[in-house]
Parts: C-alpha cells; sequence; structure tokens
C-alpha cells in the first residue's frame, strides 16, 4: 500500500531537516502543505532540502513553482477546483513542461468523490478517523466494510486524518489505495522511528475478515 507524508502547516527548518532524513530514510512523497506560505516562504523552504528529492514533493499551493523546482506533482483544493477554466489552463501548460507531473486532489463527502469527473493519478479522502493533530476534526468513513464502496470508485483513494501504525491494517481491509499520514509523523517525539513503523506496516499482506453489509457513511464537503 502507498504512503505519503503531508508536511505541517507551519515551518521550516528544523522541520526541513527531518523531511531530508524522511526521504534518507525511503519517502517516496511529501505533499507539501503550507497555507499562509508565500511564493518566496515556499521557496526557502524548497532550498532547505536537497535537489534530489525535489522530485518526491507535490506542491499544495504556488504551483507555478512546479517548473522551477520539478517537482514530482500538484495537488488542488476545492477552491482549484472551483476555478474550472484558470486550472485546465495552467495544467495544460504545465503537463507540456513537464510531461509526468502528478495531479492529485482532496475529497470530504462521498458524493463530492463520486460525482467528480476529472482523472487524477490519486485523491485523498479525509477524515477517515479522528485526526490526531485536530481534536475536533471526527472521522466519517470508517466503515469496516468500506471496501465495497470504494471498489465502485473510478479514483485511486488515500486515506487521510487519524492514520497511525495501529490504523494501517483496518485500512488495508477496507481497500484504500494508500494512506497519508500528518499528524502521527509530526506530534511524534521521535518522527523518523515513527515514519519507518507505519511504513513497514504498508508492506505487510492484510489479514483477511468476513464480509458484513455495508453501511453507508454520508459526508459534507468542507
Amino acid at each position: 500500500m502507498k504512503l505519503v507524508v503531508i508536511s505541517n502547516t507551519k515551518g521550516t527548518y528544523p522541520e526541513t531537516r527531518l523531511v531530508t532524513e524522511l526521504f534518507d530514510n525511503g519517502l517516496d512523497t511529501l505533499h507539501l502543505r503550507k497555507p499562509s506560505f508565500s511564493t518566496h516562504k515556499i521557496e526557502e523552504y524548497l532550498n532547505q532540502i536537497p535537489e534530489p528529492y525535489w522530485s518526491k514533493i507535490i506542491l499544495h499551493s504556488n504551483h507555478k513553482l512546479a517548473i522551477k523546482y520539478n517537482v514530482k506533482g500538484i495537488h488542488y483544493t476545492r477552491k482549484h477546483r472551483n476555478k474550472k477554466i484558470r486550472l485546465w489552463l495552467m495544467e495544460k501548460y504545465l503537463k507540456r513542461r513537464i510531461p509526468k507531473l502528478k495531479i492529485t486532489t482532496s475529497f470530504h463527502s462521498l458524493d463530492s468523490l463520486t460525482e467528480e469527473t476529472k482523472k487524477y493519478d490519486y485523491v485523498f479522502l479525509s477524515p477517515v478517523f479522528d485526526s490526531i493533530s485536530k481534536s475536533k476534526y471526527q472521522g466519517r468513513f470508517n466503515d469496516q466494510n468500506f471496501h465495497v464502496f470504494l471498489k465502485k470508485v473510478k479514483h485511486k483513494v488515500y486515506a487521510l486524518g487519524g492514520i497511525n501504525e495501529d490504523k494501517i491494517e483496518q485500512v488495508k481491509t477496507m481497500d484504500f489505495s494508500g494512506v497519508a499520514v500528518h499528524g502521527a509523523i509530526w506530534e511524534s517525539e521521535n518522527p523518523i522511528k515513527t515514519f519507518n513503523a507505519i511504513k513497514e506496516k504498508c508492506k505487510e499482506k492484510p489479514k483477511s475478515y468476513p464480509l458484513q453489509d455495508l453501511t453507508h457513511p454520508q459526508g459534507q464537503e468542507s
């Protein structure tokens, strides 16, 4: 199962030092999410990471930096998706310069996920479990038979929200294509050790459980 890490929402150094260590330990994809950062601050962050690792980073903002830093991809928020013409033009330009550029996005309800017609390399669905970093961010999609729903979805869906080492086995039985980890890393006393433990869990084969009827979870787009 695929594993990605989402950056902390604030700060640069020493976070960038930890990010570099995560890459050294086998991290394949970092989602760089800094909502309050200016273009200059994003560049400052990227410049603190060794250049060979830029190709493993997906930008959540300041997408115009994708070409300069030859990143792995860009991530669309709901606000980005609402600006359809601007999005189409920018993506066409970036794809011409970086043909293998990955495009990802996030959803917070089943309706928005199933109704989306645009193709993405993968999408996040959250919150699956109660958030580790946001106390009032409660899980909505953790029915043990959620795999029945996911098999009908055309997107590759990654679980986000409350993901830690103990949740990996359950996520696998739900048939998610991957997991996105945030709080478990940045709230940990030893982020590298935590990452390696989760990474090993993602490699293991899931256990088998008897099937039950699916209870359709509901959620609202945030």
